[in-house]
């Protein structure tokens, strides 16, 4: 035996006496554990599967989904009748939430500049950087002027900026000379003044202004939108409104600074009208960028009017297309608007419970715990009941309802914003956007959310204090060509020079104004500090821009600046 196993292994021998234990005994213990385990679980079914035990599950199962179905009905309801209440509010205000009352009427196709064969064709992208191959040189736009700051636009520094782009284009070709050169710009051979070199350069889009000015002969303007489609409503015709303009801003002031006041004037004009062909428009994308050319197109006038280059027809044309200018009302129409885009947008997403339309808002707005639970709420977006979109677009409408126009007075000059009173009145109304089933939609329509209600309505507020400078500048200097200088009151324009004097748009109080010396003044808005700093600015720090939300909006020219406080803030 010793000898078997030592010739055998062990492993061998359990695997050979395994096997015929189970080749004699493995039916039987197959049939009898088959037997155990039916016996089993045919004794736990007679004693689980009873009458009795049917009938309760039945009954829970019963009450579950009564509780699941009154909680529906309930939310449903609370959702509804919140929303109705919301409606109401608005109707209350004699506001509706009618797509009509939105959409511009129709315009003949002869008279409509968004019909012009110039939006049919290829446009340009209007760049003014050169498009030098490997030169890494870039425009720095600061050289752009910065009127809130008295500083004026800087054409040495352009006219710079595209000869060392030239030469260091030639030098690439130099080593690379298969690479084909880049002409785009034009610049003459010997150093000219800047106003030149930059005419000259921006000469390669006179085709393309000269139809851009034929198209802006049409008296009226309609774009092709599709309004129905609320927050995903595709507004590519605004940035070829505000493609030109830039190149517009720096001909401009060329223009003047070669004494060619004429075709300065032409390119304010032609600011106006693209400002004006989206002016029907109701979406704040149109609105922003109105505000954004107007400002540019008052760079042109301010830097005119320093110089004394405008005529008095000039000025009172100017003057008039500044009056016809009200951004508070655009603001409380896009305020309207976006009440009805909301209510769109909710009512979308309550139908078709969408979660790419959700995914597609999402991500605008929603950060930090929000954005690592995205997937439990696509689950509650999935299948919460259709009144939390009702609660939240109630939420949403009564939030806006806060905000408000602000305005006070009873024509478009005499309008003014109470700030104080409207940041009390956000304060008293709940716009947090915490994870509550009636809110967390909210943080999805971030375009201008009343958390952040402060900037836009500065941007609009600003804007309109600036129009209101520029109406009062020009009829200023209207009535320093009448009289040889500037009146030492503000007064003495009316009824000469203008109908009646806009007030302070922060305040509703005259804007501050005051003699420098005798050929230049100082005319400023308190800002939106809702206070007098005796026209002091502050400029943001490492930039030339000013902080807008602290000390005044002033419009003055260079010479005037030496006289006012101009601090960087920290």
């Amino acid at each position: 035996m010793n000898q078997f196993f030592q010739r055998v292994p062990v492993s061998a021998w359990v695997t050979v006496k395994s096997s015929r234990w189970l080749w004699r005994n493995g039916p039987r213990a197959f049939r009898f554990g088959t037997r155990a385990i039916y016996g089993a679980s045919l004794g736990l079914c007679r004693a689980l599967f009873t009458w009795r035990n049917t009938r309760r599950v039945v009954f829970s199962g019963a009450i579950v989904a009564t509780l699941i179905a009154a909680f529906y009905t309930v939310e449903n309801w609370r959702g509804r009748r919140a929303w109705m209440q919301a409606r109401q509010a608005l109707a209350e205000r004699g506001e509706t939430l009618e797509l009509s009352e939105f959409i511009p009427p129709p315009v003949p196709d002869e008279q409509n500049f968004a019909l012009a064969e110039y939006w049919k064709k290829p446009r340009p992208d209007y760049g003014l950087n050169p498009r030098t191959i490997g030169s890494g040189v870039f425009m720095n736009w600061y050289v752009s002027g910065e009127m809130a700051a008295g500083i004026p636009i800087d054409l040495r520094a352009w006219q710079q900026y595209y000869r060392e782009a030239r030469v260091q284009e030639v030098a690439y070709l130099k080593r690379f000379p298969k690479i084909v050169a880049n002409d785009q710009f034009p610049l003459p051979d010997a150093p000219g003044s800047p106003a030149e070199c930059v005419l000259l350069a921006a000469g390669v889009y006179k085709g393309a202004l000269d139809e851009l000015r034929e198209a802006a002969l049409r008296p009226k303007s309609r774009f092709p939108l599709r309004y129905e489609d609320g927050f995903r409503m595709r507004c590519p015709h605004v940035s070829d409104i505000y493609g030109p303009i830039r190149l517009l801003y720096l001909h401009g002031a060329a223009e003047l600074e070669c004494g060619r006041t004429e075709q300065a004037f032409a390119d304010v004009k032609l600011q106006f009208r693209l400002a004006g062909a989206i002016e029907n428009e109701p979406q704040f994308m149109a609105h922003g960028t109105r505000v954004s050319i107007i400002e540019m197109m008052l760079s042109t006038v301010w830097e005119g009017a320093a110089r004394h280059q405008w005529s008095d027809a000039q000025l009172a044309d100017m003057q008039g297309e500044l009056e016809r200018l009200d951004f508070l009302a655009d603001f409380d129409r896009g305020i309207r608007f976006q009440r009805l885009q909301a209510a769109q947008t909710f009512e979308y997403m309550k139908q078709t419970r969408d979660v790419g339309y959700f995914r597609e808002l999402a991500p605008h707005s929603l950060g930090g715990p929000w954005m690592k639970r995205h997937q439990v709420w696509e689950r509650i977006y999935r299948y919460m009941p259709a009144g939390w979109f009702d609660q939240n677009a109630a939420a949403f409408e009564h939030t806006s309802l806060a905000i408000g126009d602000g305005r006070r007075g009873s024509d478009a000059s005499s309008y003014y914003v109470q700030i104080e009173e409207g940041r009390n009145q956000l304060e008293s109304v709940d716009v947090s956007t915490e994870l509550t089933p009636y809110r967390f939609l909210l943080a999805a329509l971030d375009p201008i959310y009343p958390k952040r209600q402060d900037s836009p309505s500065i941007y609009y507020v600003y804007a309109e204090a600036l129009v209101r400078m520029a109406r009062i500048a020009c009829a200023l200097e209207r009535d320093r060509l009448a009289t040889g200088a500037y009146p030492e009151e503000l007064s003495a324009l009316v009824p000469r020079f203008t109908a009646t004097l806009p007030v302070d748009v922060v305040n509703g109080h005259p804007f501050v104004y005051r003699l420098s010396d005798s050929d230049h003044f100082i005319l400023y808005s308190i800002g939106w500090n809702g206070k007098d700093d005796g026209g002091q600015v502050v400029h943001r720090k490492g930039r030339r821009s000013t902080d807008k939300k602290v000390g005044d909006w002033i419009w003055a020219y260079p010479e005037a600046w030496k006289n006012l406080q101009v601090i960087t803030e920290k």
